[in-house]
């Protein structure tokens, strides 16, 4: 359960629809997907997330279906090795990418998360993204067994008797 950020700094990716299916990600300018906060210490963290996307996207989080994963949040390193938590939002419907009110001060570049996958540095804190990515794609919630091959194996070629 998520209650407080264990950095200074979050990181939020907010899945959105492109209005053809593909699923958008706004970010911040720079690198990195998704948008950047400064933390508020000692407060939960989930309220100020919500604000976040209030503020920056337009809608407020929990009415429109959007939650925090709360099995989910990784240390990362911005630029200048601030080190930041990375929080990934899920939402059953999702809110269309062309709802977002546009804000010259605060610009947000919209891209699908493949995408910016490729433009992240080569570095091992990529795999925090591909983590993320893997709870867009449902494995979290896969119920995953590991088997030996000679168990597989045994299950397929063995048969039930006839009556």
């Amino acid at each position: 359960m998520l209650i407080h950020c264990k950095t200074d700094h979050a990181v939020i990716l907010v899945p959105l629809d492109s209005g053809d299916g593909l699923w958008m990600f706004p970010s911040d300018p720079g690198p990195w997907a998704g948008l950047r906060m400064t933390v508020k210490p000692l407060m939960p963290i989930v309220p100020q997330i919500a604000e976040v996307i209030r503020t920056r996207l337009g809608f407020a989080m929990e009415p429109a279906g959007y939650q925090v994963c709360p099995e989910f949040e990784d240390i990362i390193m911005l630029d200048s090795n601030t080190p930041a938590t990375l929080y990934a939002v899920q939402a059953g419907d999702l809110k269309l990418a062309e709802s977002i009110p546009a804000d010259p001060d605060r610009p947000i570049r919209l891209a699908t998360f493949p995408d910016w996958l490729g433009r992240l540095p080569q570095e091992r804190q990529r795999l925090s993204w591909l983590r993320a990515w893997q709870i867009y794609q449902g494995v979290l919630v896969q119920n995953v067994k590991a088997v030996e091959a000679t168990e597989v194996l045994k299950a397929l070629t063995q048969r039930e008797p006839q009556p």
